[in-house]
């Protein structure tokens, strides 16, 4: 396997924006969820739906 190259350091956050898109359309969300939604993305385990102590380790933490 070749190695990655890294273009830069910025973490990623993954938010499905369909889905997000869609609850926001539909009213589903107050102003103050979604700021919640924005304001816990940052602690959101990549490849997971699970929020983590800290989403650079290896072998996160689930929190709950």
């Amino acid at each position: 396997m070749p190695d990655r190259k890294i273009k830069n350091n910025i973490p990623f956050v993954q938010i499905i924006q369909h889905n997000f898109s869609y609850l926001r359309k539909e009213g589903y969300l107050t102003l103050a969820e979604e700021g919640f939604l924005v304001d816990i993305s940052e602690f959101v385990g990549f490849s997971s739906n699970c929020i983590v102590d800290d989403v650079k380790k290896k072998d996160p933490t689930l929190l709950n």
